[in-house]
């Protein structure tokens, strides 16, 4: 059996911004992409920013249950982010519309600031956060370093674009396109902070 169209896994970074060699995993994905394109199979590609689930983590430097939280650089930093259930009901929206076709989208569910994200979360579990900033300088040491964690050298790509403003993790809305959004309700900042359950967070 043919294959109809390849919707390859690309959530959570934009390859195209990212250079070679930055990280193991994307640059797999990056070879793996441009085959799929040099192959004349029908593609659509799906780019999110950060999966909220992820964002308020301690995959993220963010942990509810001790109260901590890391901000990047300085707390007015403006976040995209989108939830998994958002994906999932927006993935067949995306293919059943004609114009995803051989298309590369970017998808974000809600903006918004790091320092309002964190506040949010304090007045939902009735406590202040112990904060601790990460500078740009730290982040490209993590990046750098011959042996560091493939995955901890991942968040450290993903944060050092949130904290310039540019390439694999950000993008704001001026990036998105609507039309795939008309049908489907998404998920904003302040519905997950108030379903939030402390014993759910997944890493």
């Amino acid at each position: 059996m043919g294959v109809g169209r390849f919707v390859p896994s690309q959530f959570g970074a934009d390859l195209e911004q990212l250079e070679e060699g930055v990280n193991v995993v994307f640059d797999k994905k990056k070879r793996n992409l441009k085959r799929v394109q040099e192959s004349g199979v029908d593609y659509t590609v799906v780019y999110t920013n950060v999966f909220m689930e992820y964002l308020f983590a301690p995959f993220f430097f963010f942990d509810v249950k001790n109260r901590k939280a890391a901000v990047f650089q300085d707390d007015q930093h403006v976040y995209g982010a989108i939830h998994t259930d958002d994906i999932a009901r927006l993935v067949p929206e995306i293919l059943l519309n004609p114009n995803s076709k051989n298309a590369t989208l970017r998808l974000a569910a809600d903006f918004f600031k790091w320092g309002d994200a964190i506040s949010a979360f304090e007045k939902k579990v009735g406590h202040k956060f112990e904060v601790r900033l990460i500078r740009l300088q730290e982040v490209e040491e993590t990046i750098k370093k011959q042996d560091v964690n493939v995955y901890e050298q991942l968040v450290a790509v993903l944060v050092q674009n949130y904290i310039k403003r540019e390439g694999a993790a950000f993008f704001d809305a001026d990036n998105l396109r609507d039309p795939f959004y008309k049908n489907v309700r998404l998920t904003k900042l302040q519905d997950y902070v108030g379903s939030y359950k402390v014993e759910s967070t997944p890493l």
